[in-house]
């Protein structure tokens, strides 16, 4: 039903580009986002007129631009923040990971990110790429405070703000190259990440030779739909003697990079849990 929807949603967009996309959300009964999606898809094609951006894109008009549609996540005191492993040694390579692609890279501009309550990859960042402007996500109310009262101890020597709410929330619905990179250093699973990912590499919202930094549990224990697709890609190649986990999550990002985008590196490592650590560059 997923392509039949897109197809009807894309025949309303033609007959009329300016229309509603809440109220054409509700009417087949889906999300803004779809809508959001399909609009993008037929920028892309050419068959309608493009809505990009100005060429200066700034952090406070993105935060006007998110909060329109979007609404305070105070439900998500509940669940609470769960990552215990911001000091673990391992965990600490990986931030220099990701700190050595996007330094590289020299592609400057707005990079949303999940920081944890120090800021520690985003000033190793700063100190060494200073054209960036940090947009720091978080939904678990304290650990959000405690965000956001470190940055202004730091006395504006980070260029960044604070968004309370899901990390989808600055993503859906964005141009191309609305963003320099994207800094998901989640602590969940692919499969509760994955619609999020997919949104952001077939909508190239990051820029040219801009790099998503991408981290989450290895093991895939889910019983839901998604887990089970990512099983199944792990099972293709019999002949690798890998865990399922890492011939699933290498088989997925393989899969979904497409052309525009090339899978830099893998990084697995451990210090209170498995976790994984994967590196994408767009490159067309």
């Amino acid at each position: 039903m997923s392509k039949e929807l897109n197809v009807l949603i894309q025949n309303e967009l033609l007959a009329n580009p300016k229309i509603d996309r809440h109220e054409l959300a509700k009417k087949y009964n889906t999300t803004y986002y779809k809508v959001r999606a399909n609009f993008i898809t037929l920028i892309s094609q050419g068959k309608i007129e493009s809505e990009t951006p100005k060429k200066d894109v700034n952090l406070s008009d993105i935060l006007k631009d998110i909060n329109k549609v979007t609404t305070s996540y105070e439900k998500s005191k509940k669940k609470g923040n769960t990552y215990t492993n911001h000091d673990g040694e391992n965990k600490d390579k990986a931030r220099n990971v990701m700190v050595k692609y996007i330094v590289d890279s020299a592609v400057e501009g707005i990079v949303p990110t999940l920081p944890n309550t120090e800021w520690v990859i985003e000033q190793r960042i700063n100190e060494q790429l200073s054209g960036v402007e940090f947009l720091g996500v978080e939904r678990e109310r304290n650990t959000f405070n405690k965000m956001r009262t470190n940055l202004r101890k730091m006395k504006n020597k980070l260029k960044a703000n604070t968004y309370f709410g899901n990390i989808g929330d600055v993503l859906y619905g964005k141009l191309e190259n609305t963003y320099a990179h994207l800094i998901l250093d989640y602590c969940g699973n692919l499969a509760t990440i994955s619609k999020e990912l997919e949104y952001a590499i077939i909508n190239d919202i990051i820029k040219l030779n801009g790099i998503m930094a991408i981290t989450f549990a290895k093991p895939i224990r889910g019983v839901d739909m998604q887990s089970d697709k990512l099983r199944q890609l792990g099972a293709i190649n019999n002949t690798d003697e890998r865990c399922q986990s890492d011939k699933s999550v290498e088989a997925y990002f393989h899969k979904i990079t497409g052309w525009n985008y090339q899978v830099m590196e893998f990084f697995y490592y451990q210090d209170s849990y498995p976790m994984t650590l994967v590196i994408l560059k767009r490159i067309k």
